[in-house]
């Protein structure tokens, strides 16, 4: 039976578009915006079309603020509905670590050379070594924050099933529905140290957050969707809030997960920023 509105897969479908766009905008051409600043390259950039390509720039990074949202959600219906959540688990934490170099190879270029990913540490130096990795783990992809959301998800379904409501338990009176709620923020609170302060991931503890918040709002999700993006707003960058527009196709969800191809959405992230990545060392940067 075929269903009316837009599935899963549909919903995926908008947040890799979303994010090819603006990973090409934070990847390439963000690089020649700076690096033409600096007038270390020569490029198609001039002082008459520098402004034109700069609100392009702009445009492009708007656009991507759409997609984590809706990763966010996706993350959440998958851990509402998956028959493993440890296989579901492992394929986040997998994809994370397989998506790190990648990751930065894309973004963590600088003007400075001995601040570029390519810049090789002495061989048999430990401290440069050190150094090195100290500097590529200052920030890491966003599958650690979904990673980390999950997990946090897990805690919190953790205390829901060991303090069942009572319809006398909806009252903040009750002393085990306030403790429930301590416990859930208080694991909350964890996944977001851990995003923010620890692995310093993409999005970090606002990330975590807005995937709880989606989570506590499960039950309506256009409600849930609208407030992690305000919590985005708020608390990461003011563009966030372009991605309102996405309550318009998410309205649309049926509720399916339609056409199923996990792994060609989980493996896009590392392949597309490691052609993004491969595409700026070409274009020597």
């Amino acid at each position: 039976m075929r269903h009316k509105g837009l599935s899963g897969f549909s919903l995926k479908m908008i947040a890799l578009v979303t994010m090819l766009v603006d990973h090409l905008a934070a990847g390439i051409l963000a690089r020649y915006l700076l690096y033409y600043q600096y007038r270390q390259i020569d490029s198609f950039l001039t002082a008459d079309n520098y402004r034109t390509w700069l609100t392009i720039y702009q445009v492009m990074r708007g656009i991507g603020r759409m997609a984590f949202p809706i990763y966010c959600f996706l993350l959440v219906e998958g851990f509402m509905y998956t028959r493993n959540v440890k296989k579901y688990i492992g394929r986040l934490l997998g994809f994370a670590l397989l998506s790190e170099i990648p990751f930065d190879m894309c973004f963590r270029f600088q003007v400075m050379p001995e601040k570029n990913f390519f810049t090789v540490f002495p061989l048999g130096d430990g401290d440069s070594f050190r150094e090195w990795l100290k500097y590529m783990m200052e920030y890491n992809n966003v599958f650690w924050t979904l990673f980390l959301g999950l997990l946090t998800l897990v805690g919190i379904r953790f205390v829901e099933e060991h303090f069942k409501l009572s319809k006398a338990s909806m009252f903040l009176s009750d002393a085990s529905f306030v403790l429930r709620q301590l416990l859930e923020f208080a694991v909350a609170a964890v996944g977001m140290f851990l995003a923010g302060a620890v692995l310093k991931t993409d999005y970090g503890a606002v990330g975590v957050l807005s995937i709880v918040v989606i989570y506590w709002f499960r039950d309506r999700r256009l409600l849930g969707f609208a407030t992690a993006v305000v919590v985005l707003g708020l608390f990461s960058s003011v563009t966030e809030f372009l991605a309102l527009f996405m309550l318009v196709p998410l309205y649309f969800y049926n509720g399916t997960r339609g056409r199923q191809m996990k792994y060609v959405f989980y493996g896009f992230y590392p392949v597309h920023l490691l052609a993004i990545g491969i595409a700026a060392w070409l274009l020597n940067f």
